[in-house]
């Protein structure tokens, strides 16, 4: 049984999201999104290497010395499943596990297309075709909302496509969801939280025209359609008590609506006592 299979089996159990190993820290079991170590040694550069050469293919091993960063699945001795990054920072190697369910949702329709990330601009026309030819395709990409979202899949492709792409978007989108989980009221979870985009006509005119930035109105206007901002789901889970404002406030577009409910005031941009105009000081910018 690989070293590593001994952090791995103690994340299942304690039904931690992801292992993170890192040099020069313990290993860390990430719960409800904190990072959480596990009572053992701070981990040495050659030893980490260790852990991850014993569960490496030789073609793999060849990959990551060569400077690559790594990307597979790895199922442990105990039978868990886990996606794997692996990678070199200044302090040395480290890697990621995330665990994987073992049961896997079932999804039989041969007419839906699950894409597991729309990363580039070859995995964005297989996915625009499938949609084209009658396929109700469901992606994933890594943005912070609906604007984010389809300004991301218009500039992956190249410039000389750029009208096909808003065309496209605009006549077979159907619907732009972006979640944040935000921890729960009582700490002991977390909630999902959504922004909904439903395509319009008036959505689908502001994309043909990049007028996007324009596209936030269409969501707080469109809550009969099943739309929200991200801000106006979040407001309505602190009003509801299911989240804990702290965190919601970390999330929150607008911040200035959220200060209010705030109990760790020390999350708050400071604020100038000089008068009656005071106004919050600018965050200091960090050091490069």
């Amino acid at each position: 049984m690989a070293r590593i299979d001994a952090f791995l089996k103690l994340g299942t159990q304690q039904g931690c999201s992801d292992v993170h190993l890192a040099v020069g820290v313990p290993p860390m079991l990430r719960m409800h999104g904190d990072l959480m170590p596990i009572k053992f040694r701070d981990l040495r550069d050659a030893e980490l290497e260790g852990y991850i050469a014993e569960i490496l293919t030789r073609s793999q091993n060849e990959h990551f010395g060569k400077g690559h960063d790594l990307d597979f699945s790895y199922v442990s001795a105990e039978g868990g499943r886990f996606r794997v990054n692996v990678y070199r920072k200044e302090t040395g190697i480290g890697a990621t596990f995330r665990s994987i369910p073992s049961t896997v949702p079932s999804l039989e329709d041969p007419d839906v297309i699950l894409v597991g990330e729309l990363r580039d601009a070859e995995t964005i026309s297989m996915a625009m075709t499938a949609a084209e030819t009658g396929h109700l395709v469901l992606g994933t990409l890594h943005t912070t909302g609906a604007v984010k979202t389809i300004d991301r899949v218009i500039d992956a492709l190249p410039v000389e496509e750029r009208e096909q792409t808003k065309s496209f978007l605009a006549q077979n989108l159907l619907a732009v969801v972006t979640q944040v989980l935000v921890k729960t009221a009582d700490g002991h979870g977390r909630k999902a939280i959504c922004e909904v985009l439903m395509m319009t006509k008036a959505i689908a005119k502001l994309i043909q025209t990049e007028q996007t930035h324009q596209i936030p109105t269409q969501l707080q206007m469109g809550r009969d359609l099943g739309m929200q901002l991200l801000d106006q789901a979040l407001l309505a889970a602190i009003t509801a008590r299911t989240v804990d404002p702290d965190d919601a406030y970390v999330y929150a577009t607008e911040k200035r609506a959220f200060q209010k409910y705030v109990t760790d005031t020390s999350m708050l941009p400071k604020m100038e006592a000089t008068g009656p105009g005071a106004q919050a000081a600018p965050a200091p910018t960090p050091a490069t």
